[in-house]
């Protein structure tokens, strides 16, 4: 059984950093997952360097979760927005990268983001 994919950041067309449940053609803000029921923060874990710029990319794994964080967002230029994809289970990177584009929402969201994402090639999620 495939793994259930989170997600914190923006919506496809709104500011504001919440967790999401990610489906194959949508994502919708979630009430199951917080900040209480996982065992990181995703706004203060240091997945990204500082001075990371829009577009890096960093893979992680805490705690029995797999995580890729880019740093950058969709819909959101401030600074420091971040959008951050996880699982329960562990996946090394490339199978992590792999079952995110499988999502066709994720594949519109990183399209719609106004730079490129290291690490992501764009004509395979064309």
């Amino acid at each position: 059984m495939k793994p259930h994919l989170y997600y914190y950041g923006t919506s496809l067309d709104s500011h504001g950093h919440y967790f999401h449940d990610v489906y194959q053609n949508s994502i919708l803000r979630t009430y199951t997952i917080d900040f209480k029921n996982v065992p990181f923060n995703p706004e203060s874990l240091r997945f990204l360097p500082f001075g990371s710029k829009n577009g890096d990319t960093q893979y992680s794994q805490y705690i029995g979760w797999s995580i890729f964080a880019i740093e950058g967002s969709c819909t959101d230029k401030r600074p420091k927005s971040r959008s951050i994809f996880f699982i329960a289970g562990n996946m090394d990177e490339q199978q992590l990268k792999d079952y995110i584009l499988s999502f066709p929402i994720v594949v519109k969201m990183i399209n719609q983001m106004s730079f490129e994402v290291n690490g992501i090639d764009k004509q395979y999620i064309l």
